[in-house]
């Protein structure tokens, strides 16, 4: 499907939320960072954003709003690299500015992009960043001859697909149990609606060796870690509510689909501190088997179907867009209160080598009202990013020392709000 000036695309069924629900608190925007071994040079950035565009003509569409619903128009707009100036994940989407959805900039030697949710999903960015580094490299390195396919040579149909659509079995199960309200975080925010931003590494190899021994994977481990993290701030009255944390599912993994656009589900896992044993090694077996019947193929069909079901209902599709606004941003913060925090694995991130050589290592954080922990690991390094919107930051501290706590060398950076601060 070739995306000519004049056409439209509705939004997939995932990304109808967000822009009901965005705010200046939480613009529901992600970045996705790249450290180089250089500086980076704003001219040849300039020609890969340009060239790597080419290939995914989705992100040159602007957000439009429609009777029913939002929708993408594309547009003629050029995205313009630029040095990084303002606070990371800011506003990207504005009603009355007609813009790209998406932005690249730049400092010393970082090359950021940064995404609204409407036009995509982690995993969607993360082949337009990793398209983006790769063509960056080889245009400002000769001893890289030519640019290597990255596994991603999806059609422009494919690009475009709403695999939410393509998926729905349109049967499903009856509706679960009522959530619970989860143990809520409270305390001061941070001003002007900014979000601290705490960074730790550890070498991937070692974690892995502690994942091994407990017989658990990755973001099972790191989940019990922040679930006990959080504990550790409880008082005996807050553990009457579970610790609740909410983890993105990439249904790539079992759905086959080439979409460049949203495609995952969210699944939550719970611990009870007020009945249940609160050591490590029960947070540990409670998780490994949620984590084990949630990510089942019968679970990942269940999750589609129900969410395409509230949003097939015949008189949702015939409210106006008013009125869908507000009472999805009203859904939006009743189920906000089932959930404690969020944990959001990206995996591990590959380069082609000779490009690969050149980069030291890959971040990612996305804005949020609340506590959010991001993880992604390049070559040996893994990298675990919090965005928090709250001042305390004892909760971070306690995830880092139990991992010190560990045996693990833990290396903790506080990621500037911008370039006048660094």
């Amino acid at each position: 499907m070739k995306i000519k000036q004049t056409q439209w695309v509705k939004l997939d069924k995932a990304a109808r939320i967000f822009p009901c629900i965005s705010s200046k608190r939480d613009p529901n925007v992600f970045r996705f960072a790249c450290e180089l071994t250089d500086p980076v040079e704003p001219d040849f950035l300039q020609r890969a954003v340009d060239q790597t565009l080419e290939g995914f003509p989705l992100w040159g569409s602007v957000l439009k709003r429609g009777l029913f619903w939002y929708f993408l128009e594309s547009s003629s707009l050029k995205p313009k690299v630029q040095l990084e100036t303002k606070v990371p994940c800011a506003p990207i989407y504005d009603r009355d500015v007609r813009k790209l959805l998406f932005e690249v900039t730049y400092y010393h030697n970082r090359i950021n992009l940064e995404v609204y949710h409407v036009l995509t999903d982690g995993t969607g960015a993360l082949q337009f960043f990793r398209s983006l580094v790769t063509c960056y490299l080889y245009l400002k390195y000769k001893d890289i001859e030519e640019i290597p396919n990255l596994g991603y040579d999806a059609s422009q149909f494919e690009q475009a697909a709403d695999s939410f659509q393509k998926y729905y079995g349109k049967q499903c199960r009856q509706k679960p149990p009522k959530a619970p309200k989860a143990y809520q975080l409270r305390g001061g925010k941070n001003p002007d609606n900014r979000f601290s931003i705490i960074e730790g590494t550890v070498p991937l190899d070692q974690m892995l060796v502690c994942c091994k021994e407990k017989k658990v994977s990755l973001t099972v481990m790191l989940a019990s870690i922040l679930m006990n993290a959080i504990e550790m701030e409880m008082s005996h009255k807050d553990k009457k509510r579970p610790v609740v944390l909410s983890v993105p599912i990439n249904l790539r993994h079992y759905f086959p689909s080439e979409s460049a656009r949203n495609f995952f589900s969210l699944m939550n896992v719970r611990y009870d501190f007020s009945s249940e044993n609160g050591n490590m090694e029960a947070i540990l077996g409670s998780l490994k088997e949620q984590f084990q019947k949630g990510l089942s193929e019968d679970e990942m069909i269940y999750r589609v179907n129900q969410f395409m079901t509230i949003l097939q209902n015949p008189i949702t599709r015939i409210t106006i867009l008013p009125i869908k606004d507000f009472f999805m941003r009203l859904g939006y913060q009743v189920a906000s209160r089932t959930e404690t925090a969020d944990i959001s694995n990206l995996g591990s991130i590959d380069l082609p080598e000779k490009a690969a050589s050149h980069v030291k290592m890959f971040d990612v954080f996305a804005s949020k009202d609340g506590l959010q922990l991001c993880l992604c690991s390049f070559k040996n390094v893994l990298t675990m990013t919090f965005t928090s919107s709250l001042r305390n930051t004892n909760i971070q501290k306690n995830f880092f020392r139990t991992l010190a706590g560990m045996g693990l060398p833990v290396t903790i950076a506080a990621v500037p709000f911008s370039q006048e601060e660094l």
